[in-house]
């Protein structure tokens, strides 16, 4: 009861928060340039917005002789010897504005003829803080410059649903909901599932009760503080119009129950843990079926589900043997860097690019210590997602991962951060973060999943197919985990050359693993037979995603 409250609490001082979008513009304004002002080391992404600011604290008496010493360290640490006499000088009275103006001008590579239009800019964005017209203007023109080339304006929203955005990153989430579920490609159902489980599509759905079935795990299925705090930019993504938005999308993804069933039950696998049950029994069954449930969650971080599904299996098929330290020092190579030495019995599991930090490291954790010990919400609340009755499972939290994110606008509110391999500014569009998910969690469950009749795990997998064309998702839609994982075995018995049953029950006692290296071929496989011509999309993406893990490892 304590924690409803607690919640209702949050939404109640979120509502509040959300009432005044220029009060979230300011104060968010106020602490993005407040930090590079008071830095004492040279901010890498100061604009020139920050260099006007600079130029023009530095006339005025107090503010200017503060930030002369500022600009003093700033140069000690950086060994800039003619910085640190500017700064010098920028201390006297009089000249130390001009003295100022010169060092701001000379590290910030800015003429007057460039600060003079970042000038202008301050002033718009000003304007636009008091003047909800001139906002919205600007937000409807944000959208619209951010739409792909040809696309119709007619298909999408006026302007970004989510409160005050600084960019759109992913413009076709705010495509009208019901032609961003017309585009969603919904691959055929497999009949491998009813072959190695016993179920189909429907069968899953009305055992998960059409989405409404709820979790018998209670609260927060990720660590947090103690008292945990939400996230200061949360209210921007939960304003009435961004989850009528989502709600809307939910309700037009009903209208096509090729969708709709496939992914409402989309975490259900009862089967696979009664067939545990059948191979290991039930309390050895248990056992097994959590284990190889939390290696293959915790495959799941930078991969598609496919890989995720190679990669697990192959995690628990070498703890069974007692040589997972083997996958740990051989599961990241990729395959054209394999040399003769590599286990004859790894050579079907993918590498990748994140294996050592964001994968092998949290398995070997869990398996040392039976618990899973991970920081990031995402994967925590995905393996808690995919349990059963017997093993516990949640249905309150959405599992928050990088296309959620994503469709629900946090790119678009989030800071900016600096993309690796180009050293430029780009959109953030990772999974939610701890604090993120402190916010959002309970708003998703109460204003979107609960307006639309579903538990808040089924509903965030609705809207993940859904939006599937939206935020770049590579794994075939529709296609519940289990019919995903029964295409995984089949492939494993053409590799081995076993019936699928065979290759089944290899699988699920630790003496093979699921799928096959070959990224190629997954995408085609995936779709069932006779999706080669709908694979081309899957496939390419997973070329891409497979050349970029190769440079990565390299």
């Amino acid at each position: 009861m304590e924690a409803v409250t607690a919640n209702e609490r949050e939404l109640r001082r979120a509502r509040d928060r959300r009432a005044s979008a220029s009060q979230i513009d300011i104060v968010n304004a106020l602490r993005q340039r407040g930090q590079n002002l008071l830095s004492l080391s040279t901010p890498q992404d100061a604009d020139l917005t920050d260099t006007a600011i600079d130029l023009g604290l530095g006339f005025v008496p107090g503010p200017g002789t503060a930030l002369s010493a500022r600009d003093f360290e700033r140069a000690r640490r950086e060994g800039d010897g003619l910085g640190m006499g500017l700064a010098g000088l920028g201390m006297i009275p009089v000249v130390g504005g001009v003295a100022r103006g010169a060092n701001v001008m000379r590290r910030g590579r800015a003429t007057a003829a460039e600060a003079a239009p970042s000038l202008r800019a301050s002033l718009e964005e000003a304007v636009d803080v008091v003047s909800p017209q001139r906002r919205v203007a600007n937000e409807r023109r944000m959208l619209r410059e951010a739409l792909p080339e040809g696309a119709d304006p007619a298909q999408y929203a006026s302007r970004p649903t989510i409160a005050s955005p600084d960019r759109v990153a992913f413009p076709d989430i705010y495509m009208r909901p019901d032609e961003l579920v017309a585009r969603a490609r919904v691959a055929p159902e497999d009949p491998m599932m009813q072959r190695l489980f016993g179920v189909t599509r429907d069968d899953l759905f009305q055992i998960a009760e059409q989405g409404q079935r709820q979790g018998n795990m209670s609260g927060v299925p990720f660590r947090t503080a103690a008292k945990p705090r939400g996230a200061a930019h949360a209210p921007q993504v939960m304003t009435p119009q961004n989850e009528q938005r989502l709600v809307d999308i939910i309700s037009e993804a009903r209208k096509r129950p090729d969708l709709f069933q496939g992914m409402a039950s989309w975490y259900t696998m009862d089967p696979l843990y009664q067939q545990m049950v059948r191979l290991h029994g039930p309390e050895k069954g248990l056992v097994e079926f959590s284990r190889i449930n939390a290696l293959t969650g915790m495959a799941s971080p930078n991969s598609e589900v496919l890989t995720e599904l190679n990669r697990g299996t192959g995690a628990y098929m070498m703890d069974t043997a007692g040589r997972f330290e083997d996958f740990q020092r051989y599961g990241g190579i990729a395959e054209k860097k394999r040399g003769a030495d590599f286990p004859e019995d790894m050579r079907a599991i993918q590498g990748h690019m994140v294996h050592s930090t964001a994968q092998a490291g949290p398995m070997e954790k869990y398996l040392r210590a039976g618990e899973i010990d991970m920081d990031s919400p995402k994967v925590p609340t995905y393996i808690h997602s995919s349990g059963v009755p017997e093993s516990g499972f949640q249905t309150q939290y959405p599992v928050g991962d990088a296309h959620w994110s994503r469709l629900v606008g946090l790119p678009d509110v989030r800071g900016l951060k600096r993309d690796k391999k180009t050293g430029e500014m780009v959109p953030n569009a990772a999974s939610a973060s701890t604090p993120e998910m402190v916010s959002l969690g309970p708003w998703w469950r109460d204003r979107v999943a609960g307006r639309s009749e579903l538990e808040s795990v089924p509903a965030q997998a609705v809207v993940w197919g859904a939006g599937s064309h939206a935020t770049g998702v590579t794994s075939p839609i529709g296609a519940p985990k289990l019919e995903l994982l029964s295409q995984q075995i089949a492939k494993a018995a053409n590799r081995m050359g076993v019936s699928p049953e065979q290759a089944r029950d290899m699988i699920l006692t630790g003496k093979a693993h699921a799928g096959f290296v070959d990224p190629m071929l997954l995408g085609g496989l995936a779709l069932g037979a006779g999706g080669a011509a709908a694979a081309a999309p899957v496939i390419q993406a997973l070329r891409a995603k497979k050349q970029e893990e190769e440079a990565e490892t390299q």
